[in-house]
């Protein structure tokens, strides 16, 4: 499909721009629906911009048409399926968690009307459920020859917090015993020998000191480059957000739940794992608002991008979710509140290293595209 879509296709479309038409063949196409085709010719009917139908044509159904490398069945004990997924990121032929999620979400509201597109999410979420259980720091994986050898699958193992923030442990712990100054053990670390800098850790891999705060530590982003500071703030936002999610679908699911002794057990704990993502939700929270805010001396209160704990901060935005720009789109704070406009305001300026603009255009790059 690269090769595929650097070339020009028909029929091209009736607006000033003449876009070209460049879904793959029918036969080419590695998952279809009808539903979604449906869904396309119903939103491009309604589009009068041409060349935007155009683009829309173009780009809602490419997660289906290029991504879904596999699927498959896997038959339980009683006999069921158990469907799996596998799709890779789009310019490598890898399974990340938190992409593979986002790919699919589009089509969520049309999993009801095919059965066939409920399958691939279901087999999405217990593909992810199975790499999990082989790796919770990874954040991508290989495609396996053989759906029993999933071990042998890891990608990469460079986790920033929102690929594992439901399934992993957290780590919160300070770098150094507060009395005794010695460095505490720790089973998150990352290192490698690389000629960028971006692509390891500091300290032998533990990362720069943070002291507790009650956030939780990242050594990585979502670009996949290394965190300066471990407390990545768009990170820990959007970790709260989802375990106070998480803690209110266990709690409405429990309490529908028919009560006999053989659900006791079971309910006592699903209520206290909803406790716990309740408790841990607010820590979260809270810590962001005493460690990740900082004065700027042309923009007022502002969430930092990243912190230590110690005082140290990091002033930019990266263009990935979760970012300072998205924490009103992830369900963090109100788009209007006065510190997401701060914040919003300095992200999108040149006091953002990493906003660029030009004749063509403007926006956030980051490390990761080198501008």
């Amino acid at each position: 499909f690269y090769r595929y879509s650097k070339l020009f296709h028909s029929p091209k479309s009736d607006g000033l721009l003449g876009l070209p038409f460049q879904r793959p063949a029918e036969a080419c196409r590695k998952f279809t629906s009808n539903i979604i085709e449906s869904v396309i010719r119903n939103i491009t009917s309604k589009i009068t911009d041409l060349d935007l139908a155009q683009l829309f044509t173009n780009t809602y159904p490419n997660t289906l048409d290029t991504t879904i490398k596999s699927t498959s069945c896997l038959t339980t004990s009683d006999m069921t399926c158990l469907p799996l997924s596998y799709i890779i990121t789009g310019d490598i032929n890898a399974m990340w968690i938190r992409d593979s999620a986002n790919q699919i979400l589009p089509y969520i509201n049309y999993i009801k009307q095919d059965i066939n597109l409920k399958q691939l999410f279901l087999g999405t979420i217990y593909m992810q459920a199975h790499f999990f259980h082989i790796d919770p720091y990874a954040n991508a994986f290989k495609e396996p020859n053989d759906i029993h050898l999933l071990s042998q699958s890891i990608y990469t193992t460079s986790s920033p917090l929102t690929k594992r923030s439901s399934s992993a442990p957290l780590q919160q712990d300070p770098t150094f015993n507060i009395t005794s100054g010695e460095p505490l053990d720790t089973n998150y670390m990352f290192i490698q020998n690389t000629d960028r800098p971006t692509e390891t850790q500091f300290l032998n891999g533990h990362g720069q000191p943070v002291k507790y705060t009650g956030m939780v530590k990242s050594l990585f982003r979502p670009s996949d480059d290394a965190t300066v500071f471990p407390f990545f703030i768009p990170g820990n936002a959007m970790l709260s957000v989802e375990l106070d999610h998480l803690s209110q679908l266990i709690s409405s699911t429990n309490d529908t739940t028919t009560t006999t002794t053989t659900t006791t057990s079971s309910s006592r704990r699903l209520h206290q794992l909803a406790t716990e993502s309740s408790r841990l939700s607010k820590e979260i929270h809270d810590a962001i608002y005493k460690y990740g805010l900082i004065d700027h001396p042309t923009y007022g209160k502002i969430f930092a991008y990243e912190v230590d704990g110690y005082g140290s901060s990091l002033i930019m935005d990266d263009a990935n979710i979760p970012s300072l720009l998205s924490l009103s789109f992830i369900g963090f704070i109100n788009q209007n509140d006065t510190l997401y406009q701060n914040t919003r305001k300095l992200v999108l300026s040149k006091n953002n290293p990493y906003y660029f603009s030009g004749p063509r255009g403007s926006g956030i790059g980051g490390p990761h595209v080198n501008r």
